[in-house]
């Protein structure tokens, strides 16, 4: 297995887990992924996305201790 975890769509079937790692693979959980794959674009994206997210809560935050 060389292919980083991640889920497909099939069709009639809906979502499907490839593991690409023994610990996905035994546990069936993409949170236990173990495979040292880099980021696709589109996880990089959506990390990227998330982060910002976190930032602008994190410096509402923190305009809302000044005022």
């Amino acid at each position: 297995m060389s292919e980083k975890c991640h889920y497909i769509r099939v069709r009639g079937v809906g979502r499907v887990l490839i593991p690409g790692c023994m610990a996905v693979a035994v546990s069936g959980d993409l949170d236990q992924c173990t495979c040292n794959a880099s980021p696709t674009p589109h996880e990089e994206i959506e990390r990227l996305k998330k982060e910002n997210e976190n930032l602008k809560a994190e410096i509402k935050r923190l305009k809302g201790l000044l005022y």
